[in-house]
């Protein structure tokens, strides 16, 4: 036997380097896109505004009919006030209607303003995300205490990210939306039962004459307080995008990315 040596291993294949880690930022995450729900609330609310609208008019008409009935009672009215009666009734279903519709869209856009302010200033948030459900329907603490929680909401996009509690806003624009909306739901006790006198029922009418303007205002406010909420929170999320945070989908996607491109690394080098 020859001392020849053996022929030599071929050297092992090299292997393309593992995917760089993409390590999650530091930074702070914005919170949500309030725009679609801003906007659909908003279409909610100029419902019921419409609505609102067309039932005050028509208990104007109706009122206009009792007052000419009364000052002149030997004119054939009850014809035209059956009529106008009729209408009122039909424009008080349809703003049911719209009120249930927005009271759906709101508390669902207030709950998901309310999540994405905790990612913008978590400080100036006084209560937990469950009140912004909870607080509408508690008796007596549903007079004041969403109020409150929209004030804190504007607050935490509009105030810096470090700004403390004690920084918390109190605005205008929201103490006076709440100002008619309660006193619209407190106005509606006036006027339940039914009357069963001509005076009665003109002041009837007067009481739900002023309950829907009082309603009518709200709407009105409630939409400019959605529109103001909703482009503080969406400048704010631009304004982190911008600074370098990334929302949360980002976030799952850079992972899933990372765990993909790990798994398709092991199974070649494998």
């Amino acid at each position: 036997m020859s001392n020849v040596d053996p022929p030599p291993y071929p050297p092992p294949p090299t292997y393309p380097p593992p995917p760089p880690q993409d390590p999650l930022p530091s930074a702070v995450r914005p919170g949500r896109r309030l725009r679609p729900w801003g906007a659909l609330t908003q279409v909610a609310l100029f419902g019921t505004l419409i609505t609102a609208g067309g039932l005050g008019w028509e208990i104007k008409h109706r009122l206009d009919l009792l007052n000419d009935f009364v000052a002149d009672p030997q004119r054939d009215a009850l014809g035209g006030l059956a009529a106008a009666d009729d209408r009122v009734h039909a424009w008080g279903i349809a703003y049911l209607v719209a009120y249930l519709a927005t009271v759906v869209a709101w508390v669902t856009w207030f709950f998901i303003a309310r999540t994405s302010a905790e990612k913008h200033n978590e400080y100036v948030l006084r209560f937990g995300r469950g009140w912004a459900i909870g607080s509408w329907f508690t008796p007596f603490l549903s007079l004041w205490r969403p109020c409150q929680m929209t004030n804190d909401i504007l607050s935490a996009s509009e105030l810096p990210s470090d700004a403390p509690h004690w920084a918390s806003r109190r605005y205008v624009l929201v103490g006076s939306w709440w100002g008619f909306f309660v006193a619209h739901n407190l106005s509606v006790r006036f006027y339940q039962g039914d009357p069963q006198s001509v005076s009665a029922f003109r002041r009837h009418s007067y009481y739900e004459l002023v309950s829907v303007s009082l309603g009518l205002v709200a709407a009105l406010l409630a939409i400019l307080v959605v529109g103001r909420i909703t482009g503080a929170n969406d400048r704010r999320r631009t304004e982190l995008q911008s600074a370098g945070a990334v929302s949360w989908n980002d976030l799952e996607s850079r992972a899933t990315v990372s765990r993909v491109s790990a798994g398709g690394f092991r199974r070649r080098r494998g």
